[in-house]
């Protein structure tokens, strides 16, 4: 985790964030809601979206959703991207967060998963994930 000089626009270094699970987890990209106070990070090895509290000097972890539908094991699959869905004039914050993987192998499907969003960028529970399966591996 890293703060920006507004004077010299240089990075300073403040605290490095781990995986809340063992280590070659793999945290691929991230984005974070519009209201500045939630981080989400898809996770390349084990197929998770974390969610995580902004403070001014730390990230904590909140929860954590699969990216594949059970009983899919993570090792077939690599946690790919994530958006979050536009925000609309009846609805200023994303409503939802989508998800991807990519299959281990080129013979493997991808999954497409979608996850609601409260106001606030909390997932809805007890809400389950919606999940597709793509046509290719959509990628290696």
């Amino acid at each position: 985790m890293y703060t920006r000089n507004a004077s010299t626009g240089l990075l300073a270094h403040l605290t490095s964030v781990p995986s809340p699970r063992a280590t070659h987890d793999g945290p691929r990209h991230v984005k974070i809601h519009p209201n500045g106070r939630v981080l989400y990070s898809v996770t390349e090895h084990t197929n998770l979206i974390d969610a995580y509290a902004i403070t001014a000097t730390a990230l904590t972890h909140l929860s954590s959703r699969s990216l594949v539908p059970p009983p899919l094991s993570a090792p077939s699959f690599r946690g790919d991207t994530l958006i979050l869905s536009p925000s609309t004039p009846e609805h200023p914050a994303p409503r939802a967060l989508f998800a991807s993987t990519r299959g281990a192998s080129p013979a493997t499907p991808g999954w497409l998963s979608t996850f609601l969003l409260d106001a606030d960028g909390m997932f809805v529970d007890p809400h389950l994930p919606e999940y597709w399966q793509t046509p290719t591996s959509g990628g290696k």
